[in-house]
């Protein structure tokens, strides 16, 4: 019989991942603005800013569970981290260009941006870790305790 194979079992590529959550993000913030330029919504720039947030930290989960499945691990960390600066840095700017209003100008939105940057880094090194521990037990030769006879 042959098993099935699941998302989780492949090796996932972060700048795959980068274009599904930076596709998100577009169609999330251009689809507010439409609504925005049609009197639909109220204008609110602070929106872009969040909705980018919100991808970022999809980004930031996403990115760091694929870490267990990576082949090579050096490689992947390296990958998605420019992956992740990449894409704050489009949010970021994509936001500008749709509020004209940069960052630091909407609000606490910089320090969001920070924290969801250090949580990021927090996330990879526990899913690093989390690695370590899993290959190491993997490797360790598990041997049963030595069963006695009872002497009555």
């Amino acid at each position: 019989m042959q098993q099935k194979s699941t998302f989780f079992d492949k090796p996932f590529d972060p700048v795959r991942l980068l274009i599904y959550v930076f596709g998100g993000y577009l169609v999330l913030a251009l689809g507010f603005k439409l609504f925005e330029l049609a009197n639909l919504t109220e204008p609110s720039i602070k929106f872009p800013y969040m909705v980018g947030a919100a991808f970022l930290f999809i980004f930031a989960m996403f990115g760091s569970l694929f870490v267990v499945k990576a082949k090579n691990v050096s490689k992947y960390l390296g990958r998605v981290i420019y992956c992740y600066l990449g894409l704050a840095a489009a949010t970021i700017l994509v936001s500008w260009l749709l509020t004209g209003k940069s960052i630091g100008e909407v609000g606490s939105f910089k320090w969001i941006y920070m924290v969801i940057t250090v949580g990021q880094m927090i996330f990879l090194g526990i899913m690093f870790f989390a690695r370590q521990i899993i290959e190491y037990a993997e490797k360790e030769e598990w041997h049963h305790p030595r069963q006695r006879k009872r002497r009555r």
